[in-house]
């Protein structure tokens, strides 16, 4: 590596943007001007966080980790009909049924250890086509073994509820095996950012050009700044802590609604289970991103009001006459309302929407909910949620309406160019022309059927508790129909990632009705049935053969019977599982780690934009602004601290500063408009096609028309630039400071 540090004349006084040089590396004590982030000293606003507030936070996700288990131990302890004793057993020999919880936890460790395994053939540079395959044989291995045993008819409440828990977690585990020291993927990159502001300034809603709208939404970082102040962890191990109680929150939530609403623990696990197969479960809805907290709090906040005020049971506490009261009940459902709206704005937005929409049936159907006042409590948690909810979005400087009105706009498009014949997304390709390999993609056409033919039969069914005036499990009946949305939403480029997105409150919905049809079959599935003889076909009394002669226990017709139901549910939860996770994860470049690629997001972190964003943190003032490809400016600002400037950020197209073929009067407006400081350029990018469709943003230069990488002479040009200084180069990433440009 070379670090070039001459310096023009003159350099030792201060420049227009405030900082000033003296051997050649900017010292980060002389910032003054706007281009660097205002110091944590200066802040006197409401908006500054302190490290009890922070804790605060991280305390209200670690309370509703641990309400959830309490409440789930209860519900282990009170209801022993989750599992269904042998026929002619006795109660004590049904109490004395096996236990393999021990046994199993020990299979999904193998798995994890498979996963690490995998990892290091990554790594390594082994062949990624059997890397990738190893890959989703360990994951399976996690998979199965809960799964033969949830979908068991006779394993006991207790071990159902701890492995329908951990199946969740070992799954989260997986996730972080992958890479277990640092964010990779751009949306953890994006949110390292937030995080490191609060750590940094001990101040909110700080300005993020990488996605402006996340500042404003900063209940993840909030928490994981929390845990990392109460146990001084690392930034990455803090946040891997609070993914965990997350993933506890939100299995553990669901699996309550679900036993509250059908009076069964193997209902609401069997729930969870299915809603392990949602295709976002493992990789996106399991990253360090504002939704992945959201989600959970917002099933927490779901529950909290069913289970005290009463709803759908009638056993709430929020019965009383006096308005103080009924309102008390209310204070926890509206915390956690007030947690999810802190934390995203999508996941609150619909939050309040199934409020109402519970409330709405409730007062349709009647019964018992409008008897035991709960229509006064949902009445008041979604209209006290809707003001809070309208706040956040109304906050100054929360670009919320222009983020998601870019995010209509684009889906809008690919549908009108989709309906006029023109593809905008293939699928099983990525921009770099790396498919999919052919099993994955059987798979996943697969788990689509699969999801399918239980859906429908489950959907007729589920319109029992329209019968039963039950409005919540009317609203998730109604939630499941969402979930051809997910795989039409791969038609084209814009509306897969809100597809794909969209699973995870889809499977809410799949996840109950799907449960309620397992644990509740229609009579012609019935085990039963199946196992029975006809009356016409039994021998006579006559006929029968002594007791000593019987057959022994393990030749039982229902016992053969059942057997093959088990397999071949088993089998479909396998192919639900692993086809619904191939289509989430995205190319297979996303999966495991493996050698660098060009703009592939965890692929194109290595050791050589690494050390760039270091030297960036160590030698240049937080906050400068520079400009650089999709990684290299992510890692700029994640680990480098400097303000990454954006297009979705600033309005300024900047992209044909790297990426224009020679250096023009165009390029020097754009520094000086852009206000840069330093151009970071990853020669590399000029070896291939950005595999995830763009070298820099969206709408850059020759996008939509690239047949061919970007020449190298576009990312040599500032070599031969007057006034462009190289103040850094390993090889692969150069480094450029222009800021005598800009003030030319």
């Amino acid at each position: 590596m070379t670090v070039v540090d001459h310096q023009a004349p003159g350099d030792g006084i201060t420049t227009t943007d405030g900082i000033t040089t003296t051997d050649g590396i900017p010292s980060a004590d002389s910032v003054t001007s706007a281009d660097s982030v205002t110091s944590a000293d200066s802040v006197t606003s409401a908006d500054s966080v302190t490290s009890a507030d922070s804790a605060g936070t991280a305390e209200v996700v670690a309370s509703g980790a641990t309400a959830v288990g309490v409440a789930l131990l209860e519900a282990s302890a009170s209801d022993q009909a989750g599992a269904i004793p042998a026929p002619g057993a006795s109660g004590e020999a049904a109490r004395r049924r096996r236990d393999l919880t021990g046994p199993v936890l020990l299979t999904m460790s193998l798995g994890l250890l498979l996963v690490a395994y995998c990892v290091q053939r990554g790594r390594g540079g082994e062949d990624q086509v059997t890397t990738e395959s190893l890959y989703w044989v360990a994951l399976s291995i996690i998979f199965l073994p809960p799964t033969v045993r949830l979908l068991h008819p006779r394993t006991g409440g207790r071990e159902l509820i701890i492995l329908s828990l951990a199946l969740p977690l070992a799954l989260q585990v997986s996730r972080t095996v992958l890479y277990p020291t640092r964010f990779v993927f751009h949306d953890e990159l994006v949110h390292e950012s937030v995080l490191n502001h609060i750590a940094q300034y001990r101040h909110l809603f700080t300005p993020n050009p990488l996605l402006p709208v996340t500042p404003y939404y900063p209940g993840l970082e909030v928490a994981t700044d929390g845990v990392r102040a109460l146990t001084g962890l690392p930034a990455h191990t803090a946040a891997a802590v609070v993914l965990v109680l997350a993933r506890v929150v939100l299995s553990g939530s669901f699996i309550l609604i679900v036993r509250r609403l059908t009076g069964s623990t193997r209902a609401g696990c069997l729930a969870s289970l299915v809603y392990v197969c949602n295709p976002q479960f493992v990789f996106f809805n399991g990253q360090f991103s504002y939704q992945t907290i959201a989600l959970p709090l917002a099933v927490l906040a779901l529950y909290l009001v069913l289970s005290r005020t009463g709803a759908e049971t009638g056993t709430g506490t929020g019965t009383g006459t006096r308005t103080a009261d009924r309102l008390r009940p209310l204070i926890l459902p509206l915390a956690a309302l007030s947690a999810v709206a802190f934390s995203h704005h999508l996941t609150s937005m619909l939050l309040v929407a199934a409020l109402w929409g519970w409330l709405g049936m409730t007062l349709i159907l009647g019964g018992r909910g409008r008897r035991d006042g709960s229509v006064f409590a949902l009445t008041v948690v979604a209209g006290i949620g809707t003001l809070i909810v309208i706040g956040a979005s109304l906050r100054p400087g929360n670009t919320l309406g222009s983020y998601l009105l870019g995010i209509y706009r684009g889906s809008a498009g690919d549908v009108a160019k989709l309906t006029e014949g023109q593809q905008t997304h293939e699928l099983f390709h990525d921009s770099g022309g790396i498919v999919t390999p052919r099993w994955q993609q059987y798979v996943s056409f697969g788990s689509i059927v699969v999801v399918m033919a239980a859906l429908v039969p489950a959907a007729i069914k589920a319109r029992v508790w329209v019968r039963r005036r039950a409005a919540l499990a009317v609203v998730l009946s109604l939630t499941a129909l969402l979930y051809p949305v997910i795989p039409a939403g791969h038609l084209t480029a814009a509306t897969s990632e809100v597809g794909d997105r969209a699973s995870g409150f889809a499977f809410l919905g799949v996840g109950f009705v799907v449960a309620w049809l397992l644990v509740d079959p229609p009579r012609w599935a019935s085990t039963s049935r199946w196992a029975s003889t006809s009356r016409w076909a039994s021998a006579p009394r006559w006929a029968s053969a002594p007791r000593w002669a019987s057959a022994p226990r393990w030749a039982s017709m229902s016992r053969w019977a059942s057997a093959p139901r088990l397999l071949v549910s088993t089998a479909a939860f396998l192919v639900a599982f692993v086809g619904g996770e191939i289509i989430g994860a995205g190319p297979v470049w996303l999966r495991v780690p493996g050698p660098y690629l060009v703009s592939a997001d965890p692929r194109s972190v290595d050791a050589a934009n690494l050390a760039a964003a270091h030297w960036l943190a160590d030698h240049v003032p937080p906050g400068s602004p520079i400009y650089a490809d999709r990684v290299s400016g992510l890692l700029a600002s994640a680990i480098g601290h400097q303000y990454t400037v954006r297009h979705v950020g600033s309005g300024i197209d900047a992209s044909p500063v790297l990426l224009g073929t020679t250096f023009t009067a165009v390029d020097r407006q754009l520094i000086r408009h852009a206000g840069l400081a330093y151009v970071v350029v990853d020669r590399r990018d000029a070896t291939d096609l950005p595999h995830v469709g763009v070298y820099i943003e969206s709408g850059e230069l020759g996008g939509e028309s690239r047949q061919a990488p970007v020449p190298i002479s576009a990312l040599d040009k500032f070599a031969t630039v007057n006034g462009a200084r190289r103040v850094y180069d390993n090889g692969s990433i150069v480094i450029y400071d222009v800021r005598a440009l800009r003030a030319s």
